[in-house]
């Protein structure tokens, strides 16, 4: 078996300047010209100028690594027999060529939820095969994903390639965790600037461009409506958000938070806030336009009573109740079991939590709780009360549950999650997990056969109904964030599954453009669309972007 290398033509869905000014001039075609043929299967290949360079795959350690100099037709081998990528797992995908050198990716480890790989150079005038850092290292205990590509490029003297590592215990140092670009000059890399999970890279003359998703996280959680069904916030990455029912106006209005949850009047939102994985979560209230945020009291999981003027919260597993201007704070329960989320009844005399061992009812006044079905283990979903509070629903020993206040007509019905309620009670949303994919479905209160609302396509968590019960938004679970990112967001949806949406957020994709010799900054522009790959001229950048958004 040989590959052939061919110079071809290609097609790009948009160019622009590094300025950001856009260009709608065609791409010449070109001839196919046959420049090389090589045994055996090419891994991996890269151009600058004149010379050429191809990484073969399925051989031998040692002359996998070639560069080809179409001027003279003379052919090098780069890399040692025994050299740092003659490893028992061998060279990956990445590869790059600038000048008379190349850099290349060797794998170092390779397991089911690991893999490392770390970068080797080597040039015509000195074929030592260096070492010169991780090209990207992870670890993800809990889900066997895709790793991130390997990225490198180079152009003339500028050889930069991408370095990723999360996991000190991987890397080898502290010092080494650190996401970003770096540049190789003399056989030496050093850090030129940080970006997070770039999508490509690529090089021209003394500026480097890093291609980047501006929205690198899903998570998008907890998605909740207005009172009056106008609005809907939701938690994003590590912010709330508000936008409009249909989509529109989508803004920023926190710091680092989770768990939105509206005031009975559609002006304030209380969240959990949180520094850094290191600092006491906070309860803080914000105006609906992101102004006036303030902190009341250290916890989590604020919600509203149904007057609005007081919040229940948890602190070191106990459950609390503050007035909404910060004062009176409460405590209602004093054994610091581990509490969920304590939700008001609709006639604000009491809470609903699910704590350890148990689904228990507590007193606004402070004046005691009651454990209503002991369970066996802590429960993590959040109850809720029926709109007349005869009835409470929520998950145990992952199954739907529908209990009385006081404990009787307790009665399980399917294996799913997170049920919420439609505001006149006669439906239920909940979440299933079907093929580890987690499904919307709503079925009747009384029970009945459950209809699915979502596709295979998109992955869903946490619903949310409309305050006039016609629609349904829910956001992401964790199938999505790490195995579906692009179909990841919030959706809004109607009870017979008709009228899917995706209403959040906007793909958009950055491209950032700077000097290899400093790392300042030289231009920089926003596509709106999900572009995934891209080449640079002296004075244009191509991308390539999807037709249609997920």
């Amino acid at each position: 078996m040989y590959g052939r290398l061919v110079a071809v033509s290609t097609a790009l869905a948009a160019v622009c300047c590094s300025s950001g000014a856009a260009s709608s001039t065609p791409s010449s075609a070109l001839k196919t010209t046959t420049l090389a043929v090589v045994p055996g299967e090419i891994a991996a290949f890269a151009q600058d100028g004149p010379r050429l360079a191809w990484m073969r795959g399925g051989e031998k350690c040692g002359g996998r690594v070639v560069l080809l100099d179409l001027r003279n037709r003379q052919r090098i081998s780069l890399e040692a027999r025994k050299g740092p990528s003659c490893t028992r797992f061998g060279p990956g995908g990445g590869l790059a060529i600038g000048g008379n050198r190349v850099v290349w990716e060797a794998s170092t480890l390779q397991g089911n939820y690991e893999f490392g790989a770390r970068a080797v150079t080597a040039a015509t005038n000195d074929r030592r095969n260096r070492d010169v850092g991780e090209i990207h290292t992870a670890r993800d205990p809990q889900f066997d994903t895709d790793w991130p590509p390997a990225l490198a490029a180079g152009d003339g003297s500028t050889l930069v390639f991408y370095t990723l590592c999360s996991d000190p215990d991987l890397c080898g140092t502290r010092r080494d965790v650190w996401s970003g670009i770096r540049k190789i000059v003399g056989g030496r890399a050093s850090r030129l600037f940080e970006v997070n999970l770039p999508l490509a890279l690529a090089a021209a003359g003394t500026d480097v461009a890093a291609l980047e998703d501006l929205y690198p996280c899903p998570c998008n959680y907890d998605p909740r409506w207005s009172r009056d069904g106008t609005r809907i916030a939701w938690s994003r990455g590590n912010a709330i958000y508000v936008m409009n029912a249909d989509g529109s106006s989508k803004r920023r209005v926190s710091g680092p938070g989770s768990s939105p949850r509206w005031s009975p009047d559609g002006t304030t939102l209380a969240y959990s806030y949180r520094r850094d994985s290191q600092a006491l979560s906070q309860v803080h209230v914000v105006n609906a336009d992101g102004s006036a945020d303030r902190l009341l009291t250290t916890g989590s999981q604020p919600r509203w009573s149904p007057s609005g003027t007081q919040l229940s919260f948890v602190r070191s597993g106990d459950v609390w109740t503050i007035s909404s201007d910060g004062s009176g704070a409460k405590r209602l329960t004093n054994d610091a079991q581990a509490t969920g989320d304590a939700e008001w009844s609709p006639d604000g005399t009491r809470l609903v939590a699910a704590r350890n061992m148990g689904l228990y009812m507590i007193r606004a006044d402070g004046t005691g709780q009651t454990r209503i079905v002991q369970a066996q283990r802590y429960e993590d979903s959040a109850p809720q009360w029926s709109p007349t509070g005869s009835q409470i629903a929520w998950t145990h020993r992952g199954r739907v549950t529908v209990v009385n206040p006081d404990g009787s007509a307790y009665g399980t019905w399917l294996k799913a999650q997170i049920p919420r309620g439609r505001p006149d009670g006669t439906r239920l949303a909940f979440v299933k997990w079907a093929e580890g994919v987690g499904l919307a479905y709503v079925v009747p209160s009384a029970g009945g056969v459950a209809t699915e609302i979502t596709s295979h396509l998109v992955r869903a968590g946490s619903p949310s109904w409309s305050p006039d019960g016609s629609t349904i938004v829910f956001g992401d679970n964790a199938d999505a964030t790490y195995n579906n990112r692009r179909s990841a967001g919030i959706y809004r949806v109607a009870p017979d599954g008709s009228a899917l949406k995706k209403l959040a957020p906007d793909d958009r994709t950055g491209v950032e453009v700077r000097d290899v010799r400093t790392g300042a900054r030289t231009g920089s522009f926003i596509i709106h669309g999900d572009a995934h790959a891209m080449a640079l001229s002296r004075s244009f950048v191509a991308v390539r972007r999807s037709r249609t958004s997920p």
